[in-house]
């Protein structure tokens, strides 16, 4: 579902009978995100308090008490299909909330009255004090119904209802609206309530969000009404539920995205719209938000996670085994250099254009256009990101004058018909007899840029600029152009005085587009304190310029600044989801600050939010260099058995690096399936001979599946490589005396 469609009020029609599946279409009731307390000790009786702990160290009271109403509906009695499933659902959910010190109220097949009894004896009860928390959990049918009047309402349907296409009016009047539903968010006074929906449904009394969470804050605390559902409309959930199953991993702890103990609203509805998309395969697309209204949109739930247990050595006295050797990170670098020399000795140019077509920024871009352009075929990588602009279209270049031996207007009516091609062959039979001609040099040039033909229309453009410099005569929109042109034909030397007047020339309107080309020519000819300044100007005039927002997240992880590279990069992603490099940075980002924390629980949250955004990154590029990032993230992360799932396919390739193959040996030796890692790392090391990592891990491997002779000697090997390293000759050693 798109912007424009989840911010209209209502959704259209969609009515569906009873399914297997648990059709429910979703009436966007979204978040209530409150600052969620810290969870209380399990087996807590009655709603806990919570303090939370600000991002200045100051301490914010939260809540008092904390209370939650499940509502399951698994017999219905009137035409909908029952949901066994639900039974379990509701368990669960209670368990993990209880886990959290809430005082948990279980209502199970309700009908109308008794749904909304429920509903207003829970809120008259525990809603009207201030300092309390409220949860609302829906599992159950839900479903979208066009009004008379044209819009679209969705309905959570208790057991009773009869299904709409056999007796609309008695759905109508039995089922809860979600009119009624922001009747009682705005009746409860307590300061914070979150309302979930395992149902899908349409309708809007929430403003969706996709951002990533703040800080914890003092604006926590404020009024908050958080709506998250499971899907949206038109969609079914199935009776064993995804939203379920991650809802409760998520108190678990997994959707602490930050790793500070806590987990907001936001974060949780991010977490859930992430995983159930990826687990239901794209059939599921859950929404969350807060409520439409000034007052009750500032705050964040928050739930506190209890604090780990301290738990020291658990080795076992029988380990005879040696301990696993550290796992070597993999630098993407790796992969296209595996990429490139597979490559750089042949002549078929569909090769290089499969390069650039994976890395279209990387190191040898520039080879590989030139290799293309020597076998006469045009290039198709594009090595610089051109930003989005609302309106991209470009005017025609009418002649500012009467050209002296060659009429333009024939040529400008091509270019106005979008026949480019024809219009720069008709304006170089003009400037072939007319040398002089500015107008046909300039509609040339940009007769050429809308061919992407960048170098010939730089040359072109450049060529008119300098005529027109000579006649004296002020042409910024050539000047610009010109700029543009250079940028896209990587001539970054050349375009960056342009681009300097371009955005201080007096009585210009600042352009973000301007500054973003600056930077990047900037960025191209090492000026990066400038460059972050123009990227930061550009941020400031569009503050979605998703692309600077890259470049300034790249400008911080190269200067080995991990934190602002992720705070940049996630409000890339956020401003375009389908920035690939952006996903690819902001999971080395993530990797590179787990590193530097190693063995912390902040290593252990960035490691899941590696896992996260690589797996965003996989569903816009699911390539080879995509999946050794994902396979790394989830090697940090301790899920082995899903890191040989994913390198598996990368590694499926003939072609597959040797970088992978590592990986993907290492992620079996530690799901300990040994064979299997030793497979995976005799094809590493047949890939790369050199690379000492790989017969660290294959000795291992070898050894602990007690094939000595083996295992001897991939660590000779490794010591024949690095003769000073010591683990090697060690290694060695101690497998010796059972080589036979």
């Amino acid at each position: 579902m798109d912007e424009k469609e989840l911010d209209k009020v209502f959704s259209p029609q969609v009515s569906h009978p009873p399914h297997a599946l648990a059709t429910v279409f979703f009436a966007l009731l979204l978040l209530l995100l409150l600052p969620a307390p810290a969870a209380a000790q399990p087996g807590a009786a009655r709603g806990i308090g919570v303090d939370i702990r600000a991002d200045d160290g100051s301490r914010v009271k939260l809540y008092d008490k904390s209370y939650a109403l499940v509502v399951g509906v698994s017999d219905y009695t009137n035409g909908w299909r029952d949901l066994p499933g639900v039974r379990h659902d509701v368990v669960a959910v209670r368990a993990a909330l209880e886990g959290h010190g809430f005082q948990v109220v279980v209502v199970e097949d309700a009908d109308s009255g008794r749904l909304e009894k429920a509903y207003a004896d829970f809120i008259r009860q525990y809603g009207m004090r201030e300092q309390n928390r409220l949860l609302f959990y829906f599992a159950g049918h839900g479903h979208t119904q066009r009004q008379s009047y044209g819009e679209e309402m969705g309905y959570i349907v208790p057991a009773d209802a009869p299904t709409p296409t056999r007796d609309l009016d008695g759905f109508l009047s039995k089922a809860m609206d979600m009119q009624e539903v922001e009747r009682y968010a705005k009746r409860i006074q307590s300061k914070h309530a979150l309302f979930l929906f395992d149902s899908c449904f349409s309708g809007s009394l929430f403003a969706t969000t996709r951002s990533i969470s703040d800080l914890i804050n003092y604006k926590t605390a404020r009024p908050v009404r958080q709506f998250i559902t499971s899907g949206s409309a038109d969609e079914s959930v199935p009776d064993r539920s995804i939203f379920r199953e991650q809802f409760v991993s998520a108190l678990e702890g997994e959707a602490d995205a930050n790793r500070d103990g806590y987990i907001t609203g936001t974060e949780l509805g991010e977490f859930l719209q992430d995983r159930v998309i990826n687990y239901s395969r794209n059939a599921q697309h859950p929404q969350y938000g807060k409520i439409r209204n000034p007052n009750l949109d500032k705050g964040d739930f928050v739930f506190m996670l209890p604090q780990p247990l301290n738990v020291k050595g658990l080795a076992s006295s029988a380990m005879k085994q040696p301990s696993p050797p550290p796992v070597q990170p993999i630098d993407p670098a790796a992969i296209e250099l595996a990429f490139w020399n597979s490559i750089r000795d042949g002549t078929d140019p569909e090769e290089y254009k499969a390069y650039l077509e994976k890395y279209p920024e990387g190191t040898y871009s520039v080879l590989a256009k030139r290799r293309i352009q020597l076998a006469s075929s045009p290039a198709d990588g594009n090595a610089i990101i051109r930003p989005r602009i609302s309106n991209n279209a470009v005017a025609t270049p009418a002649p500012s004058h009467a050209a002296a031996q060659g009429d333009t207007s024939r040529a400008a009516q091509l270019y106005n018909q979008n026949q480019f091609a024809a219009a720069r062959d008709e304006v170089r039979r003009i400037t072939a007899a007319d040398p002089n001609n500015s107008s046909a040099w300039r509609l040339a040039g940009f007769a050429a840029y809308q061919l992407k033909q960048y170098p010939e229309a730089a040359a072109d453009l450049q060529r008119a600029h300098e005529l027109r410099l000579a006649a004296k005569e002020d042409d910024p929109e050539l000047a610009d152009k010109l700029a543009e042109t250079l940028v896209l034909a990587e001539q970054f030397d050349r375009a960056l005085p342009l681009l300097v007047a371009a955005t201080t020339r007096a009585g210009a309107k600042p352009d973000a587009v301007k500054f973003y080309y600056r930077g990047l020519a900037e960025y191209r000819t090492n000026k990066l304190a400038e460059a972050e300044r123009s990227f930061a100007e550009a941020v400031r005039l569009d503050p979605k310029s998703a692309i600077s927002l890259f470049y300034l997240g790249r400008i911080s992880y190269e200067r080995g600044q991990p934190d602002a590279a992720v705070a940049a990069l996630n409000r890339a992603t956020a401003a375009d989801p389908k920035l690939a490099q952006a996903w690819t940075l902001l999971t080395l980002a993530y990797l590179s600050r787990a590193g530097q924390t190693a063995g912390t629980p902040k290593a252990d949250a960035d490691y899941l939010n590696a896992v996260r955004t690589s797996e965003a990154l996989i569903r816009l590029r699911a390539d080879e260099s995509s999946m050794v990032l994902n396979g790394q993230a989830l090697i940090g992360a301790k899920q082995y058995a899903r890191a040989a799932t994913v390198l598996e396919r990368a590694a499926a390739a003939p072609t597959a690096g040797g970088p992978t193959l590592y990986l993907l040996g290492v992620a079996h030796s530690r799901a300990k399936t040994f064979p299997k890692a030793v497979a995976a790392l005799e094809r590493a090391a047949a890939k790369s001979p050199d690379d000492l990592n790989v017969y660290r891990e294959l000795g291992y491997a070898l050894e602990v599946s007690r094939q000595y002779a083996k295992a001897l000697a991939a660590y000779e090997r490794g010591a024949q490589l690095a003769p000073d390293d010591a683990d090697f000759k060690q290694s060695a050693e101690r497998v010796r005396p059972f080589a036979k």
